[in-house]
Protein backbone atom coordinates (compact mmCIF):
# COMPACT_ATOMS: atom_id res chain seq x y z
CA UNK A 1 0.00 0.00 0.00
CA UNK A 2 1.26 3.75 -0.98
CA UNK A 3 1.03 6.52 1.33
CA UNK A 4 -2.58 7.68 0.01
CA UNK A 5 -4.41 4.20 0.72
CA UNK A 6 -3.22 4.32 4.33
CA UNK A 7 -3.90 7.87 4.99
CA UNK A 8 -7.57 7.00 3.79
CA UNK A 9 -7.56 4.18 5.22
CA UNK A 10 -7.16 5.88 8.71
CA UNK A 11 -9.06 8.16 7.67
CA UNK A 12 -12.10 5.48 7.32
CA UNK A 13 -11.64 4.51 10.76
CA UNK A 14 -11.09 6.95 12.76
CA UNK A 15 -14.41 8.71 10.99
CA UNK A 16 -16.27 5.74 11.27
CA UNK A 17 -15.37 4.71 15.22
CA UNK A 18 -16.39 8.45 16.08
CA UNK A 19 -19.22 8.80 14.14
CA UNK A 20 -20.93 5.65 15.74
CA UNK A 21 -20.14 7.07 19.23
CA UNK A 22 -21.83 9.84 18.29
CA UNK A 23 -24.77 8.29 17.04
CA UNK A 24 -25.00 5.67 19.96
CA UNK A 25 -24.99 8.57 22.20
CA UNK A 26 -21.84 7.23 23.92
CA UNK A 27 -20.24 10.77 23.45
CA UNK A 28 -22.73 13.70 23.33
CA UNK A 29 -22.53 16.26 20.67
CA UNK A 30 -26.08 17.81 20.99
CA UNK A 31 -24.42 20.65 20.91
CA UNK A 32 -22.19 20.64 18.03
CA UNK A 33 -24.97 18.54 15.10
CA UNK A 34 -22.50 19.13 12.65
CA UNK A 35 -20.13 16.20 13.78
CA UNK A 36 -23.04 13.91 12.89
CA UNK A 37 -21.19 14.22 9.39
CA UNK A 38 -18.56 11.94 10.66
CA UNK A 39 -19.79 8.78 9.81
CA UNK A 40 -20.72 9.08 6.40
CA UNK A 41 -17.12 10.73 5.70
CA UNK A 42 -16.09 7.10 7.56
CA UNK A 43 -18.08 5.33 4.80
CA UNK A 44 -17.16 7.73 1.80
CA UNK A 45 -13.14 7.64 3.28
CA UNK A 46 -13.16 3.75 2.92
CA UNK A 47 -14.70 3.56 -0.59
CA UNK A 48 -12.35 5.68 -1.95
CA UNK A 49 -9.96 3.52 0.11
CA UNK A 50 -11.00 0.47 -1.25
CA UNK A 51 -11.08 1.75 -4.70
CA UNK A 52 -7.57 3.01 -4.73
CA UNK A 53 -6.48 -0.47 -2.69
CA UNK A 54 -8.14 -2.22 -5.67
CA UNK A 55 -6.77 -0.27 -8.63
CA UNK A 56 -3.08 -0.26 -7.21
CA UNK A 57 -3.25 -4.16 -7.36
CA UNK A 58 -4.48 -4.16 -11.01
CA UNK A 59 -1.68 -1.57 -11.72
CA UNK A 60 1.10 -4.20 -10.11
CA UNK A 61 -0.41 -6.98 -12.09
CA UNK A 62 -0.38 -4.83 -15.26
CA UNK A 63 3.07 -3.65 -15.13
CA UNK A 64 4.18 -7.66 -14.33
CA UNK A 65 2.04 -8.12 -17.61
CA UNK A 66 3.96 -5.85 -19.60
CA UNK A 67 7.53 -6.58 -18.20
CA UNK A 68 6.70 -10.25 -18.60
CA UNK A 69 6.01 -9.15 -22.62
CA UNK A 70 8.69 -7.17 -22.95
CA UNK A 71 11.08 -10.10 -21.61
CA UNK A 72 9.86 -12.40 -23.99
CA UNK A 73 10.30 -10.33 -27.12
CA UNK A 74 13.79 -10.24 -25.98
CA UNK A 75 14.38 -13.89 -26.19
CA UNK A 76 16.01 -15.32 -29.68
CA UNK A 77 14.83 -18.66 -30.11
CA UNK A 78 17.85 -20.96 -31.43
CA UNK A 79 15.88 -22.65 -34.03
CA UNK A 80 13.26 -21.19 -36.38
CA UNK A 81 11.93 -25.15 -36.66
CA UNK A 82 9.45 -27.25 -34.75
CA UNK A 83 10.36 -30.70 -33.40
CA UNK A 84 7.45 -32.01 -35.33
CA UNK A 85 8.82 -30.76 -38.31
CA UNK A 86 12.55 -31.77 -37.67
CA UNK A 87 11.00 -35.45 -37.00
CA UNK A 88 8.98 -35.62 -40.26
CA UNK A 89 12.40 -34.57 -41.94
CA UNK A 90 14.35 -38.07 -40.46
CA UNK A 91 11.32 -40.12 -41.48
CA UNK A 92 11.88 -39.02 -44.95
CA UNK A 93 15.17 -39.56 -44.69
CA UNK A 94 14.74 -43.45 -43.74
CA UNK A 95 12.29 -43.70 -46.15
CA UNK A 96 14.91 -42.87 -49.08
CA UNK A 97 17.38 -44.88 -47.32
CA UNK A 98 15.43 -48.06 -47.59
Amino acid sequence: MNRFTKILLGLAVVNLLAGVFFLTGIVDISRVPGLYATLPAGVVCLGMFLISFRLEEAIIASNKDQDDEVHASKVIPLSTSTSSEKSGQEEVQLDRAA
